[in-house]
């Protein structure tokens, strides 16, 4: 697990993401560890409602390995009784199920996406196909997007561009720059889980987040 503060271009989808000053400087390589620990207060308030919903959604052993959140003990319950209880502990994924069901309904018709006013331009034929870095679809990427949005209420989508290994030299020029593909922007996204702090200016425009992952 590691954490990070991004500042590419990252988008939050969903409520308004609120305002924080925390002593963070976005533009320096190193912070110290116990700043990228510190939480908004959305977060705060919200985690234990995200995890849930999250367990919910997923089901299967996740929710197995956790359900002492869910199944909770009753009164002057023996402990061996409680403890046989929860491994007797089964789910039937309605959540899931339910929000596939919307997920599929939403996008029974595929979105025709247009560019200055034409569809299919060709110069962004390539980020359309591969608009993650690692194959997926740009109608199949929001597909995920829709699914966290209907899941948690929120979510986050970042855009940023290639990184160069620790090996490779810069380009040098703008054309080998292009050649090279690191001019292509790339999309990722992720769960209100993930984006533990942000910062938000006076006029609502996102300056950074802290992305754990």
């Amino acid at each position: 697990m590691g954490a990070s503060v991004i500042n590419p271009i990252l988008t939050f989808i969903g409520r308004e993401a609120g305002y924080i000053e925390p002593p963070i400087e976005p533009d320096k390589d190193e912070q110290p560890v116990n700043l990228l620990d510190l939480k908004h207060p959305e977060y705060e308030a919200r985690f234990e409602a995200w995890l849930d919903l999250s367990l919910l959604y997923e089901g299967g052993s996740a929710l197995k390995a956790r359900c002492e959140r869910l199944l909770k003990k009753r009164p002057r319950e023996d402990e061996e009784v409680f403890a046989a209880r929860m491994d007797r502990f089964t789910y039937q994924n309605i959540l899931g199920t339910g929000l596939g069901w919307y997920g599929a309904a939403m996008f029974d018709t595929m979105p025709e996406i247009f560019f200055n006013g034409e569809s299919g331009s060709e110069s962004y034929t390539k980020f359309l196909q591969n608009c993650d870095g690692i194959g997926t679809a740009y109608t199949d990427f929001f597909k995920r997007i829709f699914q966290v949005l209907l899941t948690y209420g929120a979510g986050w989508v970042l855009t940023d561009l290639k990184a160069l290994n620790p090996d490779e030299a810069p380009p040098a020029s703008l054309e080998e720059e292009r050649q090279r593909g690191l001019l292509d922007p790339h999309l990722a996204c992720y769960s209100p889980l993930n984006v533990i702090n942000w910062q938000m200016d006076e006029m609502g425009k996102l300056k950074w987040a802290v992305v754990k992952t």
